[in-house]
């Protein structure tokens, strides 16, 4: 790999690796909200199928909108980051041992990548 090529590919696994942090950050703050909504519910709401108010933004879904969509809503970025991730390392399997230590890796990275490194060594046994 050329130095201009590998500069070019190390500047866009460490934006990659921005990217999958704020996507982390952010599906966070959605579970959060989702579990403050959920937790606001009373039983007269589901006895009721009164609309629920989304904490903090003043935003009213009817219940059984609610309790279909954001489950889907959960799952559907859960799978987008697993996904975003396996892009991620794919990308970094091409590189060289010496060039992947010179990107700065987030939290996340370094956890799946210290998972990804125990396990190989684990399975050499």
């Amino acid at each position: 790999m050329s130095e201009a090529n590998s500069s070019k590919h190390l500047e866009f696994l460490a934006q990659k690796s921005k990217q999958n942090t704020r996507r982390i950050l952010f599906f966070s703050l959605f579970c959060t909200y989702a579990l403050l909504a959920v937790l606001g519910t009373t039983d007269y709401d589901i006895l009721f199928k009164n609309p629920i108010t989304i904490p903090g933004l003043r935003i009213t879904l009817p219940l059984l909108t609610f309790y279909l969509v954001i489950p889907l809503a959960i799952v559907l970025l859960h799978f987008s980051i697993l996904w975003m991730h396996e892009r991620y390392f794919q990308e970094l399997k091409k590189m060289p041992r010496e060039e992947i230590e010179k990107i700065s890796f987030s939290i996340f990275d370094l956890v799946h990548l210290e998972k990804k490194f125990f396990l190989n060594v684990v399975s050499i046994f």
